[in-house]
């Protein structure tokens, strides 16, 4: 069993650890699994009118 994941089906049981959110290692897994596939450019930031909007 992973150790910031804790999941049990018959109990529909499913924690994850906070450490899991800080922890190093699981940035650079993320970095390497998701970001590093690839990236879809879906605007510039000179189309957004004003800062924080979505």
């Amino acid at each position: 069993m992973n150790k910031y994941v804790q999941e049990d089906q018959q109990k529909c049981l499913f924690k994850v650890n906070r450490k899991a959110f800080i922890d190093p290692q699981i940035l650079d897994l993320e970095r390497e699994e998701i970001f590093s596939k690839c990236w879809l450019y879906i605007g510039h930031e000179s189309e957004v009118p004003n800062v924080g909007d979505s």
